[in-house]
């Protein structure tokens, strides 16, 4: 039987190709776990540092990560961490999200964290598999 991880990758990579992200963003997470950080929609590898907030994250909430989106806002530079919770039963829901153009996130804000949250964000995949945040 396949380990809450195992299954959450496996939904994350599905979130990927459902997504529209480009191939080798996907092809890295399933062949290494590596989480991309996508930035004006062009893929870059997270840092030392904040690959270290992601598995943070994931330890503290039983979540896997499965792609960062950078942005700056009037409330600061924000990074989306996208991922799968660990509430099986709430997945395909999250998927018909996907659909919509939704991914549930942590949000961490870069120059004020105490406004760091949980929430959704609304999203668009660029013409080539890049993902920008929308609104």
């Amino acid at each position: 039987m396949n380990s809450l991880r195992e299954k959450q990758k496996q939904e994350a990579i599905e979130r990927l190709k459902l997504m529209g992200i480009h191939e080798d963003v996907w092809k890295q997470f399933e062949e290494s776990n590596t989480v991309m950080l996508c930035r004006s929609g062009q893929y870059f590898p997270l840092t030392e540092e904040e690959e270290n907030e992601v598995r943070l994250f994931e330890l503290e909430y039983d979540t896997t990560v499965y792609l960062a989106v950078r942005w700056v806002t009037v409330f600061g530079t924000l990074d989306a961490l996208l991922f799968v919770g660990k509430y099986e039963e709430e997945w395909k829901m999250e998927q018909a999200d996907i659909r919509n153009g939704y991914a549930m996130s942590y949000c961490i804000n870069r120059d004020y964290p105490e406004c760091s949250e949980m929430g959704s964000i609304c999203f668009r995949i660029t013409e080539d598999g890049g993902i920008v945040r929308e609104g």
